[in-house]
């Protein structure tokens, strides 16, 4: 498998691993010190040129709060503030629908209204 190769989630690993570093907050900086790699390091990794040893794998897992089989494959729990993040945007969606359906609804209160405004008038004269 080429190492850009989308799985589960449809992302990259080092896509996976850049989206859980920010969701737990933390820069690059951050992560360097707690695996005790270089910043180009971690570059390589959140860029999809090179693949952390299986040894950093499951350290990192740890620090950015996944799993590692998330980091490989993106199956399972995603980051917590993904989660949060997903939820919302499923909210703004269904509020814009809602809002559409609502002026649907106004649209089609005025046009019952000025119909029956006609036929009153037509049937006074």
């Amino acid at each position: 498998m080429s190492i850009i190769e989308q799985r589960g989630d449809g992302d990259t690993l080092g896509g996976r691993i850049l989206r859980a570093r920010q969701a737990a907050g933390l820069d690059r900086a951050e992560l360097v010190r707690h695996l005790a790699v270089r910043k180009s390091t971690v570059q390589a990794w959140e860029s999809d040129s090179r693949e952390p040893r299986s040894s950093h794998m499951n350290m990192m897992a740890g620090v950015l709060g996944v799993t590692p089989t998330w980091l490989l494959q993106g199956i399972g729990s995603s980051p917590r503030g993904e989660v949060e993040a997903d939820e919302l945007r499923v909210l703004k969606a269904q509020l814009s629908d809602l809002e559409d359906l609502a002026a649907n609804i106004q649209s089609s209160i005025a046009q019952i209204r000025t119909s029956m405004d006609h036929l009153l008038s037509a049937r006074e004269n």
